[in-house]
């Protein structure tokens, strides 16, 4: 644990500010993440639900054929 190093008092105060440093930067990271998952539960996840509606079933088999296809074609190779 990282943590550790600091509470038993092994490192110096200069090693202590870097980790704080890091950890401040994760906090403000997975803050803004929380913030703007909340922000899209307020508005219903309209975000993705306009990205479902782009996504059509065609488009989804189409691709599923590419990739069986694919993987034919490496069998045949072996």
């Amino acid at each position: 644990n990282e943590l550790e190093l600091y509470i038993n008092d092994k490192n110096p105060p200069e090693a202590f500010n870097g980790f704080r440093r890091k950890l401040e930067a994760l906090t403000s990271v997975t803050g803004n993440y929380f913030v703007n998952l909340v922000r899209a539960l307020e508005n219903g996840l309209s975000v993705v639900l306009s990205n479902q509606k782009e996504v059509t079933p065609s488009k989804e088999k189409e691709g599923s054929k590419r990739r069986r296809k694919g993987k034919k074609n490496s069998n045949r190779r072996r």
